[in-house]
């Protein structure tokens, strides 16, 4: 791999590990997962150029490797929620201690989504993939991703009601210029 596709693959560190962790739902594993990646894509012959390809090609590499791991493991995919970034960042009105717990309710809310709804709302919300990229890196039709994605943030709306998470205005966690 040549110096310019290294750091292209740097610049999607991020959102790999991102990714990585609503997988495999453990910041452990997500490093390894994402050191995984790195690894298959430096060694790789056949490196996409087109920018678009090279992040669904990344992205594929490491959906793949996790796969791998729940194969080899015997185990389900639902494996225990920790280690989540815990940086919100939601205003200077908003008190530690109210950040911590809206925080700890949103992630309590996503760890009750199927995995496949956490996969689509991470790889299009989290992560910023477009409708057809994901489609194409989870091999499944674009109609598809659109209405699981729409299923998924509506199983996340009702966790987070039964949560009694209160979301804030937009206007209300705009920083000020």
């Amino acid at each position: 791999m040549d110096a310019a596709a290294r750091q292209r693959l740097q610049s999607h560190y991020k959102g790999l590990y991102g990714f990585a962790l609503t997988l495999a739902r453990s910041g452990d594993e997500a490093r390894d997962l994402v050191q995984e990646t790195a690894l298959k894509a430096l060694a790789a012959n056949n490196v996409p150029t087109d920018a678009t390809a090279f992040r669904v090609w990344l992205f594929r590499i490491l959906h793949n490797s996790w796969r791998d791991r729940v194969r080899r493991s015997h185990t389900s995919p639902k494996a225990p929620l920790e280690d989540i970034d815990r940086d919100v960042h939601l205003g200077e009105w908003v008190t530690l201690h109210e950040r911590g717990i809206n925080a700890l309710a949103v992630r309590m809310s996503f760890a009750k989504l199927s995995h496949d709804h956490r996969q689509v709302i991470a790889l299009i919300d989290v992560a910023g993939f477009k409708y057809g990229e994901a489609s194409t890196l989870l091999r499944i039709p674009l109609g598809t991703v659109m209405s699981r994605l729409a299923r998924a943030r509506q199983a996340l709306l009702t966790a987070m009601g039964e949560a009694r998470v209160v979301p804030l205005a937009r206007d209300s966690v705009r920083s000020k210029a």
